[in-house]
């Protein structure tokens, strides 16, 4: 099992450099964009709340 999750990870930038293409930048951001919630916290709000 241990080896097949090294070739999986080992097998990743392959499968990025070979599915990811160059865009274009937003210049504004769209009208109906959805908010996205924050869903984590950093280690120094952390460690601020105790």
């Amino acid at each position: 099992m241990e080896n097949e999750r090294t070739t999986l990870y080992q097998q990743l930038p392959d499968d990025l450099y070979k599915t990811l293409r160059p865009c274009e930048p937003l210049r504004e951001i769209p009208a109906d964009r959805v908010v996205q919630e924050a869903n984590y916290t950093t280690w120094n709000q952390v460690k601020d709340q105790k």
